[in-house]
């Protein structure tokens, strides 16, 4: 079993893999889901990636699964959905790793990639293990009417998780 510890504003915040899964405790409710429009500045990040896809990720041969059991921490997790095909049905290219400095080199078996500047819906998950949290959160974006840009989509590993969705 792998852990990751970090403060957070204060608190402490423990993050446990245990049969692959990803075991943390979101800050706070989701409610209603709606999202806050904001402006991120470009940053990079330096991990590890997989080309994958929705449907992919429904079966028990989950690439995105595999890179939690392969993350070392060295900071707040950041997950990455880049290069997509198409829309949520296509593929995509999950990257999970840490921010790192604009010129940074990933080390051997990691990328580094950049994640744009541009607007993002922001939308904060619920309480519970990490990985259903964030899951429901995703099947509820799905379902939200955004005019998404399927450029780049991220995840930010804090207390709470927030998902960043790229839109026009």
């Amino acid at each position: 079993m792998a852990r990751m510890a970090s403060r957070s504003a204060g608190r402490q915040r423990r993050m446990e893999m245990r049969d692959g899964k990803l075991q943390y405790a979101c800050g706070i409710e989701c409610g209603d889901m709606k999202p806050e429009i904001v402006h991120v500045e470009e940053f990079r990040v330096i991990g590890v990636a997989a080309r994958t896809s929705n449907a992919r990720e429904m079966t028990g041969d989950s690439a995105i699964a595999t890179l939690w059991g392969r993350f070392a921490g060295g900071g707040a997790p950041v997950a990455l959905y880049t290069d997509y095909e198409s829309d949520k049905d296509g593929e995509y290219t999950f990257v999970l790793g840490v921010r790192a400095a604009a010129d940074a080199v990933a080390p051997e078996g990691m990328e580094a990639r950049t994640v744009p500047a541009g607007r993002y819906a922001v939308f904060v998950c619920g309480r519970g293990p990490a990985a259903q949290a964030v899951m429901e959160a995703w099947r509820r974006i799905w379902a939200t009417p955004l005019d998404r840009a399927y450029g780049t989509d991220f995840e930010v590993y804090d207390d709470p998780v927030r998902i960043y969705v790229g839109v026009r």
